[in-house]
């Protein structure tokens, strides 16, 4: 593990045995989510806005220096998923806000602490805003048994990669954080979400998994970060899932 806990989130353990308890009580019902007001409804933004995916011989970009599967070219970059993302939920009437500031320059470790700069900014600005998601990649190390094929589904006969809502309870490694998320609520959107995917396109997302990181969560009952992707897979696999993640989330708001 590198240095990547300074800021108490990154690798972020397993949460406890109690929490677990917890969340298989979660009740989930058929609502749709509310987005009223004037102006964007749904923040995007990237806490690690340089991820990048598995190299694709057909458009391959440029690695930061000594950083395998991150990039400063930010075409080639979750920063492109959240682009597809931000144009399809658009094109379904729904109005969305993409940030792509940088929250890694420098200092990946500050990564999280800079982007709740940006979250508060954005909400300052806009009122209206009432979701939050954050667009991570998936990393495995090189002894992971996992490989191409397990991380995508076929849809339409294309190869599009999977996905994976990421809760954080706020637990922390040493008694956690002061302000915690009310990570249950979170909890609901990420399990809806989920279900939704799954309902239109069999497999394309992964269980919800949950961690006890904060992930910056503690701003909004629907505050999620979602793993489009990974390291296993291309740019044009996840930017794919983007646009059925896109159709899935127009399902369960109005």
């Amino acid at each position: 593990i590198s240095s990547i806990d300074s800021d108490e989130e990154g690798r972020m353990q397993e949460v406890s045995d109690e929490i677990r308890i917890q969340i298989k009580q979660i009740q989930v019902d058929d609502k749709p989510i509310e987005m009223s007001g004037e102006g964007p409804k749904i923040l995007i933004y990237h806490t690690h806005t340089r991820e990048a995916y598995r190299q694709d011989p057909n458009a391959p970009y440029k690695e930061a220096s000594a950083e395998a599967f991150r990039t400063n070219d930010m075409n080639y970059s979750v920063v492109k998923v959240g682009t597809t993302l931000a144009k399809e939920l658009t094109d379904r009437g729904i109005a969305v806000l993409h940030d792509k500031t940088n929250h890694e320059a420098g200092n990946y470790n500050a990564a999280y602490a800079r982007s709740l700069e940006t979250l508060k900014k954005r909400m300052a600005e806009y009122n209206s805003l009432n979701m939050f998601i954050d667009i991570h990649r998936n990393a495995y190390d090189k002894k992971s048994s996992k490989n191409t094929d397990d991380e995508v589904v076929i849809v339409d006969g294309e190869r599009v990669a999977k996905i994976m809502v990421v809760i954080g309870t706020g637990e922390g490694i040493m008694g956690g954080f002061s302000e915690k998320p009310n990570w249950k609520e979170n909890a609901k959107l990420a399990i809806k979400l989920t279900n939704k995917l799954n309902e239109l396109y069999p497999g394309i997302a992964k269980d919800v998994y949950y961690k006890n990181g904060r992930y910056n969560q503690h701003v909004s009952n629907n505050a999620i970060l979602i793993e489009i992707g990974s390291t296993l897979t291309t740019l044009e696999e996840a930017e794919r899932a983007g646009k059925y993640l896109a159709e899935a989330i127009s399902q369960i708001v109005e």
